[in-house]
């Protein structure tokens, strides 16, 4: 049996095909053990085996996906020049909406789901901490609870006033709304 190298604990050999050595037989993707193999590099060169080298340190940090994607992000954008967004976003066509459409991220979409769900004192008071104008567009207009289509349009109004925003208000509503209102901020 050939000798222990020192160094040589750190390397795992995988066979890539069906092999024999030291008299047992290895199928692919079987761990070899070091001390039946000779010469690694050469039957790595053949095709038999793979070399795996464990490293001995732990890697510096670890990261989310999200913040890899957001790195990722990141390194296009000095590249090209524009910023691509590390979420995909979902685009909703609104008919009431002046643009025609929202550009929701997921994270979004589930907040909309999740005021949704609530009852709607719950979903009021979930809206008064929003602060995400996509998620009261979404909110005002999917939602058929008058109360939350008050509590979005208000929320809106209070974190947008310099926009005058139709697609918080549609014309149904504009005329059932029509009377003195209070002052939101």
């Amino acid at each position: 049996m050939p000798c222990k190298r020192e160094g040589d604990d750190t390397v795992k050999l995988i066979a890539k095909r069906p092999c024999s050595f030291g008299g047992r037989k290895f199928y692919i993707g079987d761990e070899v053990p070091r001390d039946l193999v000779l010469d690694p590099a050469s039957q790595e060169k053949l095709g038999i085996l793979s070399v795996l080298r464990d490293r001995e340190e732990e890697p510096a940090e670890t990261f989310t996906r999200e913040q890899a994607d957001g790195m990722i992000a990141e390194a296009v954008a000095g590249l090209t020049g524009e910023i691509i967004p590390a979420e995909p976003y979902v685009d909703i066509i609104i008919r009431d909406e002046p643009t025609g459409v929202v550009h929701a991220a997921p994270e979004e979409i589930r907040q909309v789901f999740a005021i949704m769900q609530a009852n709607a004192e719950e979903g009021a008071r979930r809206i008064a901490e929003v602060t995400d104008e996509n998620i009261l567009i979404l909110l005002h207009v999917a939602d058929s609870r008058k109360t939350i289509k008050n509590a979005a349009r208000e929320r809106a109004e209070k974190l947008f006033p310099a926009r005058e925003d139709p697609g918080l208000a549609t014309a149904g509503e504009e005329n059932a709304d029509a009377g003195p209102e209070g002052d939101v901020s």
